[in-house]
């Protein structure tokens, strides 16, 4: 949604875009971070695309998730394992 770049919020992808470009290119992004709000999203949008960010943000999220169903294990067959099953799976797969 873009609501993260739009309060300046750190979040994952602006974690790894900042792990994974020079300094001078963070500036320009920490400098578009900090101005005008109506600004952020469409012009870190482009930056964000063409890095790798959405695909390692996806692989972080897709490594939790199976994290979470294996610690499900312990738990009998039921509906409130599938439950929590379901839920790992939407984190991960949900689309707004």
């Amino acid at each position: 949604l873009g609501t993260d770049i739009e309060q300046g919020k750190m979040t994952l992808p602006l974690i790894r875009l900042r792990e994974t470009v020079g300094p001078s290119e963070w500036g320009k992004i920490s400098g578009i971070l900090r101005g005008p709000i109506n600004d952020r999203l469409p012009r870190i949008m482009p930056i964000l695309q063409r890095s790798d960010a959405r695909a390692y943000t996806q692989q972080v999220a897709e490594s939790y998730k199976k994290q979470a169903i294996d610690a499900l294990d312990c738990l009998p067959e039921g509906a409130s394992k599938k439950a929590l099953t379901n839920l790992a799976c939407f984190s991960v797969s949900r689309r707004f």
